[in-house]
């Protein structure tokens, strides 16, 4: 009877023993998925916040050039051509914001464009200091997106 029920202790060790390998191997799997998918979705988050930057500037840039272009608006020799092309690039970089930008920085860059349209077509007279206050808000916007915004 000893042989017997050592045979069988045995046995149930064995059995146990494998039980809880595989146990702990899908455990473990389990948490190099969940690892996995939270160092992805880091990444996901870092790569939205810098093509988020990138969009803000390369919009800001683009409201650089809409201000060259309608700064001279006064002059008799006003090309408006660039001032068309200004306002292009600018509803170019603003496609991208609408993709990706956050909301209050969306509403800021639509201000620039409806600003932009109405000075193209007359209803609106260039301001600097509309011009720096629309500024202002942006960049305002876009900063505390970017710094305080929980994106990363």
């Amino acid at each position: 009877m000893s042989l017997l029920s050592s045979i069988l202790l045995t046995a149930l060790g064995g059995i146990l023993t494998v039980l809880g390998v595989y146990i702990g191997a899908r455990y473990q799997a389990k948490e190099a998925a969940h690892a996995r998918r939270e160092t992805e979705r880091r990444e996901d988050r870092f790569r939205l916040h810098a093509e988020r930057r990138e969009a803000y500037v390369a919009f800001y840039r683009a409201v650089g050039g809409c201000r060259r272009a309608f700064a001279l608006m006064t002059q008799p020799d006003w090309d408006r051509s660039s001032a068309g092309e200004a306002r292009s690039n600018l509803w170019a970089s603003w496609i991208v914001l609408r993709l990706i930008g956050k909301e209050r920085v969306l509403e800021s860059a639509g201000n620039f464009l409806s600003y932009v349209d109405g000075m193209l077509d007359g209803s609106t007279e260039f301001s600097n200091g509309e011009w720096r206050d629309l500024v202002n808000d942006y960049v305002e916007n876009a900063r505390d997106d970017l710094l305080m915004g929980n994106t990363l």
